[in-house]
């Protein structure tokens, strides 16, 4: 693929996940080939139907990371600055377009090197779909479990309860990653121990500590972000607004070239973004998808400017005529250098929808004894740059790819419940039948 976007890989100890990356680094190369046809496992497990009716959000049993929530808001926040009150902004009926968020656009491309291909499809496939999800389970004879339902069944399981809350409570109060690291490890010891004296299954311990850990991991790097913006406030010279800030952006049905060049907003060149640009008005057609988030800030620097350093420099906004999108990232372990690629897809992905040519991926970690470490590296979005032409010429296409396949599979009765009886690495060469860029 042309350009730094195929060549950015999270490096990583395990070899495995190095290898699956390297073969995402030339996830652009034409393929010819089709897996072989897999066949339908037996029917398993069982269907809960009294409960998940009224179930926040639903997800098949065996999975971690899929959510398909049962309610959905009828309007659409907007948070123009971040010292504004909210605004509701009505919006007509979207029933049954997909919603693509950018920090899930990497794997909806099929080039996450930790995305569950099986997970991801199944999310799309019963986004805001929840009646339909409950009925293919019946047919498939699988089980739909409600994500907060399960959690709480699997702790009360364990025997350890109290012990899993304690770890809970001291992860929430946790300033650093070694604290929130002894936290985990609290997890895993008492979840182990529950495995180990059989009130748990192994299938359930690692569904336990997957669970717990991730709350860890999310709760942390939220408590954390304020702090984060204001060191890099610091290092940048300028204050950062528009924190929050919603993208909610159609993408045309006439494709991803014609996306390209009418759906994204055009760019400020020569100034900074309006404060109060308002987001891109619908214009009556249905669109394929959209493209959606939160952006975590703006920030107005001058023209060009470099990324800043480890020296900080005094607030300042005199010259400034470029805004940039800010993207936060709390590390757990290190400052990755390059970035993820999926993060440079995240944050492409705000550029595009915003109309900025630049944006800053800010890592932060929080270490007891190096203190609060901020790595900030400016990535350039800009006509004809490298990440832009990775973006244009591969990340949309796939992601009109996988929504055209998923609106297919919609219409198709048997091949749902083939999928939802086939386990995880058969569901994904399944998929790669559908999407051969998913399969990598």
């Amino acid at each position: 693929m042309e350009g730094k976007l195929s060549k950015r890989a999270r490096p990583e100890k395990e070899e495995e996940m190095n290898v699956k990356q390297r073969k995402l680094d030339s996830w652009c190369r034409p393929r010819s080939e089709t897996p072989a046809a897999v066949a339908t496992p037996s029917r398993a497990g069982s269907w809960m139907l009294e409960e998940l009716p009224d179930a926040a959000s639903l997800r098949l049993k065996g999975t971690m990371r899929m959510d398909v929530r049962s309610k959905r808001k009828e309007e659409v926040v907007v948070i123009p600055d971040s010292d504004e009150e909210r605004e509701t902004v009505p919006k007509r009926s979207t029933k049954g377009i997909l919603r693509v968020s950018a920090g899930r656009a990497a794997a909806v491309a099929g080039i996450h090197c930790y995305a569950d291909v099986g997970e991801v499809f199944l999310e799309l496939l019963y986004q805001d779909q929840p009646e339909l999800l409950l009925a293919d389970a019946q047919l498939a004879g699988v089980e739909v479990v409600s994500p907060q339902l399960e959690r709480a069944r699997l702790v009360e399981k364990s025997g350890e309860a109290t012990g899993l809350e304690a770890a809970l409570k001291a992860a929430q109060e946790a300033q650093n990653v070694e604290a929130a690291e002894g936290a985990r490890s609290q997890l895993r010891d008492l979840v182990a121990k529950a495995k180990a004296d059989g009130r748990i299954t192994a299938e359930e311990a690692a569904e336990l500590q997957q669970t717990l850990e991730l709350e860890v991991n999310l709760d942390f790097g939220a408590r954390h972000e304020d702090s984060a913006i204001e060191r890099y406030e610091k290092k940048v010279g300028s204050k950062v607004y528009g924190q929050q800030q919603r993208v909610f952006l159609p993408m045309p049905v006439d494709g991803p070239q014609f996306a390209v060049c009418q759906a994204f907003p055009p760019p400020f060149i020569s100034a900074v973004r309006p404060r109060e640009e308002k987001p891109k008005e619908d214009q009556g057609a249905r669109p394929l998808f959209f493209l959606t988030g939160y952006v975590d800030g703006l920030v107005d620097v001058q023209r060009d400017s470099p990324a800043p350093g480890a020296a900080a420099t005094p607030l300042s906004t005199s010259h400034a005529d470029e805004t940039l999108v800010v993207e936060v990232k709390h590390r757990m372990g290190r400052i990755k250098d390059p970035p993820n690629i999926y993060d440079v897809v995240q944050l492409c992905s705000y550029c595009r929808a915003l109309g900025c040519l630049r944006g800053d991926l800010v890592q932060c970690l929080r270490g007891k004894r190096d203190g609060e470490q901020l790595h900030v590296t400016r990535i350039d979005f800009s006509e004809g740059s490298p990440d832009r032409v990775g973006f244009d010429r591969h990340v949309l296409p796939n992601l009109y790819a996988t929504c055209h396949a998923v609106y297919a599979a919609r219409e198709d009765t048997a091949w749902r419940v083939k999928l939802l009886q086939a386990p995880p690495e058969e569901r994904r060469q399944i998929v790669g039948q559908l999407c051969p860029h998913l399969d990598n």
